[in-house]
């Protein structure tokens, strides 16, 4: 989790992905981006984390994640909150709750469905400070300095390097003085190095034995969920 204030350019300082984010900076090729329309209620709802928590209380209760990035923000109360890649609404919600004009944006018609959906379902003096837009972050249509506090929860790692910096660029200009980013990514490449490996020959050496056991084909095995080669599950998720 990264907690930073603004002030410095975000470009210089722009991490760096080790999964989708692959390409380095010296090439000459620009990438194709991940499509919005690959993103979709399956994946938000049975997928993508926190889901448990979201199915069960329609983003009034969340998980260690969200509550370290809330507590980073310190006392949102009469702040204007953004959180880039809303996906459910969580964040928005848990931020309105805590007294912030809370907007938030996603690249997937899918996430701002199923965010309003939420949001229909919360108390109205609440509902009438939380927004959700379709939005992509590299070009925000929003005033300069407009923003006291921006979540960026598990967004990085799905952009490419040139992507990442046209978004944080975006977001120093949206972010008033003395405000606040507070970010997180994973896996990273530490992550990649050590952990990932062993994580995902344990479980797939499982699934397959199981799978031979029960005379399954092939098709047993959802690669989203438990990926046979190297890349991460999201990534596998974006290129089916």
């Amino acid at each position: 989790m990264r907690c930073w204030p603004t002030g410095t350019s975000a470009s210089a300082r722009s991490p760096r992905c080790g999964g989708c984010c692959s390409l380095t900076e010296s090439s000459h090729e620009t990438p194709a981006r991940v499509e919005p329309d690959v993103y979709t209620d399956d994946y938000y709802l049975t997928n993508c984390h926190g889901y448990e928590d979201f199915v069960v209380s329609g983003g009034r209760k969340v998980g260690p994640r969200f509550v370290k990035a809330l507590s980073l923000a310190g006392d949102l109360r009469g702040k204007r909150v953004l959180d880039v890649g809303s996906g459910r609404g969580e964040l928005v919600i848990q931020s309105a709750m805590r007294g912030a004009d809370a907007w938030g944006i996603d690249y997937a018609q899918a996430a701002v469905d199923i965010a309003e959906r939420a949001l229909a379902t919360i108390d109205e003096q609440l509902r009438e400070r939380t927004h959700v837009r379709q939005m992509d972050v590299k070009a925000l249509q929003f005033e300069d300095g407009f923003f006291d506090v921006v979540f960026m929860m598990d967004v990085v790692e799905h952009l490419y390097p040139h992507e990442l910096a046209l978004a944080f660029d975006e977001l120093r200009r949206t972010i008033r003085p003395g405000g606040l980013l507070v970010m997180h990514t994973s896996p990273n490449k530490l992550f990649e190095a050590t952990v990932y490996p062993q994580y995902s020959r344990r479980i797939n050496q499982a699934a397959l034995a199981l799978s031979r056991l029960l005379r399954f084909s092939d098709g047993l095995i959802n690669p989203t969920m438990l990926p046979v080669d190297r890349e991460f599950p999201h990534d596998t998720f974006e290129r089916e």
